[in-house]
């Protein structure tokens, strides 16, 4: 192998029988290694998401009424903060015919708030 390639590829498939992680490599320029289906690429598509969550706590009646407050709440909310995979390295549901797309994760976004009524 004279080409760039990454070292594991050296203990890939050559010849039947062989037990490896890896496929087998073929080096030729005119031929692109994607375009062999192989089981390397099969992996369990199993994910847990905390998608969103919100905390908030309204204060009662007779704390706000000494400010002149009808309504005192304080909450928080949060997006995207945890997802658990068995593969990690792409978006779980981020997927187009089938197949895992490669692109920006979800944005993980916390927002704080207070609501106050007079």
């Amino acid at each position: 192998m004279e080409a760039n390639i990454p070292a594991y590829y050296a203990d890939s498939w050559k010849k039947p029988g062989d037990v490896t992680d890896y496929e087998l490599f073929i080096e030729d320029a005119d031929v692109s290694m994607s375009s062999y289906i192989t089981s390397r690429s099969i992996h369990s598509t199993d994910y847990i998401r905390l998608k969103n969550l919100t905390f908030g706590i309204t204060l009662p009646e007779s704390w706000t009424r000494k400010a002149k407050i009808d309504s005192f709440r304080i909450f928080t909310s949060a997006s995207n903060l945890w997802t658990w995979a068995k593969y990690d390295y792409y978006d779980p549901e981020a997927v187009r015919n089938g197949g895992a797309i490669w692109g920006t994760p979800p944005l993980k976004t916390v927002t704080f708030g207070v609501n106050v009524t007079f």
